[in-house]
């Protein structure tokens, strides 16, 4: 939101909204108990009071704080604000009226105790202000008809979530997080989403709902099938699902649940080869598919400020249990001059901020390098991936999908694996599953270990070891 200035004066808006009781109480506050400010200065700047008095003064305490005193009062104040001159010669101190303006402040409020209270509507104000600076912008933007449209939307985007940023804080004391902890303890819900994938969900412990999860597998292995079929299983629970299609339209990304779901011939359904019975059926069927919470968004050169605003949107409006992005590598970058891997990075990073910010899992598809096709064995590892070093770094969970019998005749065309390489859940290990290719659907093991028992199970029962599955058929 460039040239704002030159086009009105910035002054003339920031007056819309204000708060210098909340402001004066704030100061005043901090004045009494110190202490306060430990948590005041995570999230209040000078740049959010209205008065330049006020943030002039705040300046001084940020200054003293930082330097280690904790003596903020009157005395100290304005021995800081006398330090600091304009080009006109004048002191901070002197611009704000002298020390009656400080004695001022402390005598409005007659105790600290809602210190946190004034900060909250101290910045509540700010924003508003710089939301009318935004709003007026867009207004003077859009008469000129040289700028496009998409970019003066995109800047807006950008701008407001800057103005959610700097206002976001989660710094609390440890005895907060320990509520929180035991709570969860004391729980009978399960410690994450489940996906409907038993095994990967007890490897797992389900997806956090903060998690940023990378689902990885070269062309052709079924990547969007198994990420479809999970989105269905939570869908079909009643947790409701963003779908970001980068590469698929709506029509295939729908097509594909009700093939997936009722267990139909893919190739005959394509090919408009049912019966009249098989039709009738897939009518009926997909009221399965109708009921659930779905939002599928196949909008082509998406960036991650559009599906974060999408997930945002949905989460307040419909509540979402979990995001999916097919795939990382067709985001389009913010910068497109920067290199590839910087690119990939700050994508990833941002992903992981939505996650946390929405407090939502959030899955994304991403290729992997051809690099796993030159070597002896298949099976993908973690500097597979494309742009490897900030994807496993930013993610919580890094999974590849690995079917064998793509590389090898001998074995079982039906096995696949889930290899879980990075789990901040628990440890890594391999999950079995069962590819449908008729249906391009992924099954879950362990819905039939009663009629076929499991082959990729120890004596124990448990899961073996990253990278010792044995062959054999389901």
């Amino acid at each position: 939101m460039s040239g704002v200035d030159s086009q009105f004066r910035r002054s003339d808006l920031m007056s819309v909204a204000q708060d210098q009781d909340a402001e004066k109480g704030l100061l005043g506050s901090i004045f009494l108990v110190n202490d306060c400010f430990d948590v005041i200065s995570l999230k209040v700047r000078a740049e959010h009071f209205y008065l330049d008095s006020h943030r002039r003064i705040y300046g001084a305490l940020e200054r003293l704080w930082k330097r280690g005193c904790r003596a903020l009062d009157a005395v100290t104040v304005s021995a800081e604000l006398e330090k600091v001159k304009s080009n006109q010669g004048e002191t901070d101190l002197e611009i704000i009226g002298g020390d009656d303006c400080l004695i001022e402040i402390l005598n409005s409020v007659p105790h600290a105790i809602h210190a946190e209270h004034y900060a909250d509507l101290v910045i509540a104000a700010w924003q508003k202000r710089e939301l009318t600076v935004i709003g007026k912008t867009i207004a003077v933007e859009s008469l000129d008809t040289v700028t496009d449209a998409d970019q003066i939307a995109q800047s807006a985007v950008t701008a407001i979530e800057r103005i959610l940023e700097k206002r976001t804080t989660r710094c609390n004391l440890v005895r907060s997080g320990l509520t929180k902890f035991f709570k969860k303890q004391d729980s009978d819900e399960p410690p994450g989403l489940q996906t409907g994938f038993s095994k990967f969900d007890e490897l797992s412990n389900g997806l956090g709902p903060e998690s940023l999860t990378i689902i990885a597998a070269r062309t052709s292995v079924g990547k969007t099938a198994f990420v479809g079929k999970l989105a269905l299983n939570v869908a079909k629970n009643g947790g409701g699902v963003l779908f970001v299609s980068l590469e698929q339209s709506e029509e295939e990304i729908a097509g594909r649940f009700v093939i997936q779901e009722l267990r139909l011939d893919s190739h005959r359904v394509y090919g408009k080869r049912l019966n009249d019975e098989e039709k009738q059926r897939m009518i009926e069927g997909s009221s399965v598919i109708d009921a659930c919470p779905i939002w599928i968004d196949d909008s082509p050169g998406q960036t991650v400020i559009d599906i974060s605003s999408k997930a945002r949107m949905l989460s307040f409006r419909h509540g979402l249990a979990l995001v999916v992005i097919d795939y990382l590598q067709l985001i389009t970058p913010e910068d497109p001059r920067v290199l590839r891997e910087q690119q990939i990075a700050l994508i990833c990073r941002k992903l992981k901020n939505l996650a946390k910010e929405i407090r939502v899992p959030v899955i994304a598809l991403s290729q992997l390098s051809r690099a796993v096709e030159t070597r002896e064995s298949k099976r993908p590892r973690l500097n597979d991936l494309r742009e490897s070093g900030s994807i496993e770094q930013d993610a919580d969970n890094v999974v590849f999908l690995y079917r064998p019998g793509i590389y090898d005749s001998e074995e079982d065309p039906y096995k696949a694996e889930l290899i879980v390489a990075k789990n901040r859940g628990g440890p890594p290990g391999d999950v079995p599953l069962r590819w449908v290719p008729e249906s391009m659907v992924y099954e879950d093991v362990g819905s039939v270990m009663d009629q076929t028992g499991d082959p990729f199970a120890n004596e124990t029962g448990g899961f073996l070891p990253w990278g010792e599955t044995t062959k054999g058929d389901f």
